[in-house]
């Protein structure tokens, strides 16, 4: 995961890697409050209470450890409610927010910021020791999803102020998304979400080609362990 491919436009974005739900999204009823990124817990509040994602449960877990002993800071992690039983650790993850204090999103250059330059900023990644620790949590998150997972690809948000963006994150890198004002202009958080809920677990990015080993398969493997 060693390559930012983007930005991509968000609509480009729903239309090649998250397909439409098959009904109509609610209305958007609530309105995110100016010092929400301030506050997760008033932010998961309003996604559970928006109707977008009944099939999910968001948890903050700046704070929190699994049930098998990893740590698991990102900002939010998201769930699957039909999966509670699996635990609040990363094996139950379906996805991840970040969501950080900053007046811009930092670590990735605008298409049109005038510092960008291909040979000091590969990847459009702003590499530069103040934001290393930033960055290297996202490919810490997004790899740990994928090693402790049978997955083909995943998603996650991140939240940088007033500025998001949507990735998909897959073994050979990640694409992401033009900025979005999320806080003015919620749509684009309601659609994923909404989407989101109604994907199936390939569509999410599991693995639909492993299944669970047979009474017989496990006979025959454990005398060779």
């Amino acid at each position: 995961m060693d390559k930012f491919v983007g930005p991509m436009a968000v609509a480009h974005f729903f239309k090649e890697f998250v397909p439409e739900a098959p009904s109509t999204r609610p209305k958007d009823t609530h309105v995110f409050s100016e010092d929400i990124a301030l506050h997760r817990e008033e932010f998961i509040d309003a996604i559970h209470d928006s109707g977008v994602c009944p099939k999910l449960l968001l948890k903050d877990t700046t704070k929190g450890v699994g049930t098998n002993g990893r740590i698991m800071n990102p900002g939010i992690s998201v769930f699957s409610r039909s999966r509670l039983g699996a635990g609040d650790d990363w094996r139950a993850t379906e996805f991840w927010i970040e969501n950080k204090r900053l007046e811009e999103d930092f670590i990735i250059l605008r298409a049109d910021d005038p510092l960008e330059a291909e040979e000091d900023f590969p990847g459009h990644v702003k590499y530069h020791e103040g934001f290393r620790p930033l960055y290297s949590r996202m490919f810490d998150f997004a790899s740990t999803l994928h090693r402790l997972q049978f997955r083909i690809f995943s998603f996650s948000i991140a939240l940088f102020g007033d500025t998001g963006r949507l990735f998909r994150w897959d073994r050979s890198g990640v694409v992401y998304t033009q900025p979005f004002e999320w806080k003015k202009q919620p749509e684009t958080l309601f659609e994923f979400f909404w989407r989101f809920n109604h994907l199936s677990p390939a569509e999410r990015g599991h693995d639909p080609t492993v299944l669970p080993a047979t009474a017989d398969e496990i006979n025959r493997a454990l005398p060779k362990l």
